[in-house]
């Protein structure tokens, strides 16, 4: 059974039916929704760096790939399907996915080759010394993916991780700086709920004023009500192919695998 809603098969959003709701990608096809609202809506779709405070009407998008470049691969295809342009950050010490895998390597590269912008979702807290972890992190990924590193999104930031680096690193820009974090309204759909009220519900959004938008693909792709649902269909998906995985790297387990399925 199918874990993962296909973009082409999901149905565009007709002029004015777009439901607000507290839960993100609570249907299939929610997601090309969420993005027509924001065309409709006359915004256009920037990348960090070209944010300029003095001109409103940009939202920069941005995507924290905390479980699954599959499921971030899908979501870039829905906009580039819409020609819509937007920011992924991936996490190099992951026990999700590794970004040294063959498939995860060529989802990522897939994501770039499309015109997104792709960076890396950094974790400070498994670092004694943040700028020597950083620095190893940015040649690892420049190296497998030929990516200048030019801004990064720190992964599950405390307040203090914020108020301490409001400031860049390296020479390298992070999400959570004023500029980006504060000066513009940030909305985010962390642990699979708006954590600060719908976007659209905002005089932001309604008065078309600069937005940042964090948006997981792990909400939004995987099938599911409300988000501990979208999880088990994730794991589910995980084991499975964990177990083919493993079954194709043993002959034993793939034997007793064949007898259980045959019986």
């Amino acid at each position: 059974m199918p874990t993962l809603h296909h973009p082409l098969s999901a149905p565009f959003v007709q002029q004015g039916s777009f439901e607000v709701s507290e839960q993100p990608g609570h249907e299939p096809g929610a997601y090309l929704d969420f993005l027509q609202a924001l065309i409709r809506q006359g915004y256009e779709f920037i990348f960090f760096h070209e944010l300029d405070p003095r001109k409103d009407g940009n939202v920069i998008l941005r995507h924290d790939v905390d479980f699954d470049t599959k499921a971030a691969l899908q979501m870039a295809e829905m906009e580039t399907m819409m020609g819509v342009r937007s920011t992924y950050f991936f996490l190099l010490g992951s026990k999700m996915y590794n970004l040294l895998n063959p498939i995860d390597a060529a989802n990522v590269k897939a994501i770039r080759d499309m015109g997104h912008d792709v960076s890396l979702h950094f974790d400070a807290t498994i670092y004694s010394d943040i700028h020597e972890g950083l620095q190893h992190e940015i040649t690892i990924f420049k190296s497998c993916f030929q990516k200048d590193v030019r801004i990064i999104s720190f992964h599950r930031p405390d307040n203090g991780t914020m108020v301490r680096h409001d400031r860049q690193l390296l020479g390298v820009e992070n999400t959570y700086q004023s500029k980006y974090f504060r000066d513009i309204k940030y909305m985010s759909d962390s642990t699979g709920a708006w954590r600060y009220g719908h976007p659209f519900d905002t005089d932001e959004f309604k008065q078309r004023r600069n937005l940042q938008l964090l948006i997981h693909p792990i909400w939004w792709m995987y099938a599911g009500t409300e988000s501990v649902a979208k999880l088990e269909s994730y794991l589910g998906a995980q084991v499975s192919e964990l177990r083919r995985e493993v079954a194709r790297n043993c002959i034993p387990f793939r034997q007793k695998l064949h007898i259980v399925e045959a019986t």
